[in-house]
């Protein structure tokens, strides 16, 4: 029996505070609840979208050189700066030890129809080179309008969408067959 005078005397003891505990309602803002907090706003968005355009391309040596390639008769050039220009804008790269380079650009996401606009309008140029026997474009029908561009595909990985344009083989000739050491 005298449990069950403990138990009474909590149960009433535990009605006693519960009864004196305001409400949140009556706590505070008069007996009204309280607004809403704002909820936070995302930070602004300093990134622009923006298509990705990325253009490769070899550049070869017609000379007798490491890495000869006999039946394109040239040799990879590795150290080639080039450059895709598009407009005003323009990006650079060099060649790797294989003669490849990558050249990776970004348009603005107002621009339309970036693909038709590159492959009309883009082209790669060969800045310079690190072998002076090797100068003289020969990809270039009229000197110095550079080297045409073409699509060749689109490289998704994940969010990122890439449209890959090739500007094929740029080969680079002496000025005379006699600066080639063959």
């Amino acid at each position: 029996m005298a449990w069950l005078r403990g138990v009474l005397f909590g149960l009433q003891f535990l009605v006693l505070f519960l009864g004196s505990v305001p409400s949140p309602a009556e706590c505070a803002y008069g007996g009204k609840l309280p607004p809403p907090s704002p909820s936070p706003s995302p930070p602004p968005n300093t990134l622009k979208p923006t298509h990705n355009v990325s253009v490769e391309g070899d550049v070869y040596c017609r000379c007798k050189l490491p890495g000869y390639v006999t039946p394109k008769d040239a040799s990879p050039l590795p150290g080639v700066l080039v450059s895709f220009k598009h407009g005003r804008r323009s990006w650079s790269g060099k060649t790797d030890a294989r003669g490849h380079f990558l050249v990776n650009a970004k348009f603005p996401s107002e621009e339309k129809d970036v693909k038709t606009s590159v492959a009309k309008y883009g082209k790669v140029y060969v800045v310079s080179t690190p072998l002076p026997a090797c100068t003289v474009p020969e990809f270039l029908g009229h000197k110095g309008k550079g080297a045409s561009v073409f699509y060749e595909r689109d490289i998704v990985a994940g969010y990122d969408h890439v449209a890959l344009f090739s500007a094929g083989v740029l080969d680079l000739g002496p000025a005379n067959s006699k600066m080639c050491h063959t």
